[in-house]
């Protein structure tokens, strides 16, 4: 029931908890939720069974349920796919975190590695108002988008029009002599 290897196994701990605290988004129920947290922890089918107090077929029942549901998939060899169920729960995960959050850890990396994050976006303008689309193509959600609108209200409400002109200035004469000017906004951070 296994497609997983000794390496990833750091990632269940962490798989676990995303479902402990998505599931009621996903709308899964507790026994999907039992029997899943149980897959994840024992791969085998019997320790399953016995773990769980489920029969074979309330297994099946289960399972398919939850696929139904879009959470998991199953590969070519009938195994759940752990690897797929990660992703949809990171997916949720991110959907889930406010904007700021969101914007603040992937910043955060990016800043180290050099890789777009979340704030790389395109601006679209729509028949009222202006969207938010993603580096993914899809639009930031409603909530998200109320949460970047009220961020931005927030930094234009703290920030004088001299202090952003100079920081402007300051951007610009770095890229004159050739520096990055990307990335080094410490200065105003919370």
């Amino acid at each position: 029931m296994t497609n997983i290897g000794m390496a990833e196994l750091t990632s269940m701990h962490g798989m676990s908890e995303m479902l402990l605290r998505y599931h009621r988004i996903i709308g899964m129920n507790h026994e999907q939720l039992i029997l899943l947290q149980a897959s994840i922890q024992l791969h085998d089918a019997v320790e399953i069974e016995e773990a769980t107090g489920f029969s074979r077929d309330t297994i099946a029942e289960l399972f398919s349920q939850i696929s139904e549901l879009g959470v998991i998939r199953f590969n070519e060899r009938n195994e759940l796919d752990y690897q797929d169920l990660f992703e949809t729960l990171k997916s949720i995960e991110k959907r889930s975190m406010p904007f700021r959050e969101r914007l603040t850890r992937e910043y955060s990396k990016a800043s180290r590695t050099n890789q777009k994050h979340v704030g790389h976006v395109e601006l679209v303008p729509v028949k009222k108002g202006v969207a938010v689309k993603l580096m993914d193509g899809t639009f930031l959600s409603i909530k998200q988008t109320k949460d970047l609108s009220n961020e931005l209200m927030m930094f234009a409400q703290s920030m004088k029009e001299e202090d952003l002109q100079r920081f402007n200035r300051n951007v610009e004469q770095k890229k004159d002599k050739g520096q990055n000017g990307e990335n080094h906004y410490e200065e105003y951070e919370d």
